[in-house]
C-alpha cells in the first residue's frame, strides 16, 4: 500500500537511461520494510519503456561465497529474454565463460551453432579478471542495444567477486542505457560485516539516488487493513496495529492474519509472540514442514 513517491522517483531513474543516461538506484531497508513488493510493483509499471530488458538476480545466505551467482541469476532472465539475433551478437564474444557461468545457455548456444573454444589466456591469476569483464561487457551489450534495468537485490550477502564487478559498473561509460538498481537491509551490517564499506559506497556514490522506503503511516496501514478484511479499522485498532507492526508492512500483515485466525491475540503483542503463537496452531506436519 502506498509507495506512490519511491515508485515515482524508480521510474523517473528508469527513463534517465532511456535516454542514454545511466542510473544508480540504492534501495535500503529492513526485511519486511516493501522493498521486494515495490521492485515487484515497479516492473509491472514498465510496459511503456521500448526495449527495456529487465535483468533481476537476489543474492542469499547460502550464495556468499560463491563467485557471481546473483550477477548469473540476473544474466540468465535477461539473455532467456533476447530474440536469437540479438543473443548471438550478446553473448557470441563471451560464449566460453558465459556457458560456464550459465550451462542453461549450452543447449541454445550450440543451436545457434555459436562456438564456446576456450580463450588462449587460460593462467589461474588471469582467468577471474576474464570472466569478470565477460559478464561486464555482456551487460553493456544488452544495454547498447535497448535499455538494461540490472536488478541485485540484497546485496548484504554478495560475495567479494560480485561486489568487485559492481563496482566497476560504476564506471561504465556515459551515454549507456543501464539503470543499476541495488538493494540491502542496513540492520544486516555490523561493524565486520565484508560488505559494510562496499555498500556505504554505493550510497555515496556521485549521481546515486538513495531511496528509503519509511514505514507505512497510519494513513495506509488503514488502507492495508481494508483491503484484508474489507472494512476499516477502529481507532483503537489501528492505534494497536501502529503499535505492534512499527509501520513494517510484512509485520502488519502477519499481525491482521493473526488476529482472525487466534482468539485473544493483540494487535500491540510484540511480533515474536505472535509468531510463537501461530506456530503453535499448526498441526504436527505443517509445524515439521516449517522448520
Amino acid at each position: 500500500m502506498g509507495r506512490e513517491q519511491e515508485l515515482a522517483e524508480l521510474a523517473e531513474a528508469l527513463q534517465r537511461a532511456a535516454q542514454g543516461e545511466s542510473g544508480r538506484v540504492v534501495l535500503a531497508g529492513p526485511a519486511g520494510i516493501g522493498i521486494s513488493c515495490l521492485l515487484d510493483e515497479s516492473e509491472t509499471r514498465l510496459d511503456d519503456v521500448p526495449g527495456l530488458i529487465v535483468a533481476r538476480g537476489h543474492a542469499t545466505e547460502p550464495q556468499a561465497g560463491l563467485p557471481y551467482a546473483v550477477l548469473a541469476e540476473a544474466l540468465e532472465g535477461a539473455l532467456a529474454a533476447l530474440p536469437d539475433e540479438r543473443f548471438r551478437a550478446t553473448v557470441a564474444p563471451a560464449a566460453h565463460d558465459l556457458a560456464a557461468l550459465l550451462p542453461s545457455l549450452v543447449p541454445r548456444l550450440d543451436a545457434l551453432g555459436i562456438a564456446r573454444e576456450a580463450p588462449s589466456l587460460e593462467a589461474a591469476e588471469q582467468v577471474g579478471s576474464r570472466v569478470a569483464e565477460s559478464i561486464r561487457r555482456t551487460l553493456e551489450r544488452i544495454a547498447a542495444t535497448g535499455v538494461l534495468l540490472l536488478i541485485l537485490e540484497d546485496l548484504h550477502w554478495s560475495d567479494p567477486a560480485t561486489r568487485h564487478l559492481i563496482e566497476s559498473l560504476q564506471g561504465v561509460a556515459r551515454p549507456s542505457s543501464l539503470c543499476l538498481l541495488v538493494t540491502f537491509q542496513p540492520d544486516e551490517l555490523h561493524r565486520r560485516h565484508p560488505a559494510r564499506d562496499f555498500l556505504s559506497g554505493l550510497m555515496r556514490a556521485p549521481g546515486a539516488h538513495v531511496i528509503q522506503p519509511a514505514p507505512l503511516s497510519g494513513v495506509e496501514l488503514a488502507e492495508l487493513c481494508h483491503a484484508l478484511e474489507g472494512e476499516r479499522p477502529s481507532g483503537s485498532s489501528l492505534a494497536a496495529l501502529s503499535e505492534g507492526s512499527g509501520g513494517n508492512p510484512l509485520l502488519a500483515v502477519q499481525l491482521i492474519t493473526a488476529r482472525r485466525a487466534l482468539a485473544g491475540l493483540r494487535l500491540s503483542d510484540p511480533f515474536d509472540e505472535v509468531l510463537g503463537a501461530r506456530l503453535d496452531a499448526l498441526s504436527p506436519g505443517a509445524l515439521r514442514s516449517v522448520r
